[in-house]
């Protein structure tokens, strides 16, 4: 549902910023935040978590620019992201290509090209098919998860915790070898007893943890050969 979908602006430009925003309310979508600046947007980042970036590249007020800021999401986050921008200069566009967005919009733009690629976005990125995603229930709610979305798993005796992308955890009554084997997702691999990692999400590791998306978890030496010739920290 649209109500759900966390959208963070990045826009230099006030008047520009507030009419998306303004945008992203009467389309139905939540508003995770509006920066401004380079580290504007990492803070609201990291407090927010937002499902979507509509992403200015050319941020006048900081030393970094969107481009930037897009290659910071990839590496921690790797939340899709959409440009938003009056630089549509084939040097631009061949450096903003690099970060793999998932749209580019040009300055001036209208509601219905803002909506049309929100959309198309969250279709691609969210809806997943049914092989991309797996149904929880928590009390009388159930809840798909897409597994591009999942962290991390934490074995819990006969349950295992799934943490999300989004920073919320869901539990089910499995443990945690059975709920790996059911996934049967390469990206999903054991590094301990009690702990299974997206690698898509993994930063470094060193003897004895793992690090992933800012996250310290601990690395048993059964199962480093897991791990596909990461960078060492």
């Amino acid at each position: 549902m649209n109500s759900e979908v966390r959208i963070l602006i990045v826009e230099d430009e006030s008047i520009i910023a507030e009419e998306l925003r303004r945008m992203i309310i009467r389309l139905g979508y939540q508003v995770a935040g509006v920066a401004h600046r380079y580290q504007e947007a990492i803070a609201l980042m990291e407090k927010h978590l937002p499902n979507l970036v509509l992403l200015d590249i050319g941020l006048n007020y900081s030393q970094n620019d969107g481009i930037d800021l897009a290659s910071h999401i990839n590496h921690l986050y790797k939340i899709p992201f959409i440009y938003i921008t009056a630089n549509a200069d084939m040097a631009t566009v061949n450096r903003a290509k690099t970060t793999e967005p998932a749209a580019y919009i040009t300055k001036p733009f209208n509601e219905s090209a803002i909506y049309s690629n929100i959309e198309v976005v969250l279709h691609k990125y969210f809806s997943g098919s049914p092989s991309e995603t797996i149904m929880v229930k928590q009390g009388t709610k159930k809840t798909v998860i897409n597994y591009h979305q999942i962290v991390y798993l934490k074995a819990d005796n006969m349950y295992t915790e799934i943490h999300t992308l989004d920073k919320k955890t869901y539990i089910v009554r499995e443990f945690l070898k059975s709920f790996l084997t059911k996934l049967d997702k390469p990206f999903m691999v054991q590094v301990h007893r009690s702990y299974a990692i997206n690698k898509a999400f993994m930063q470094s590791y060193t003897v004895d943890h793992v690090f992933i998306a800012d996250i310290k978890l601990p690395l048993g030496h059964l199962y480093k050969s897991n791990l596909d010739s990461p960078e060492n920290s």
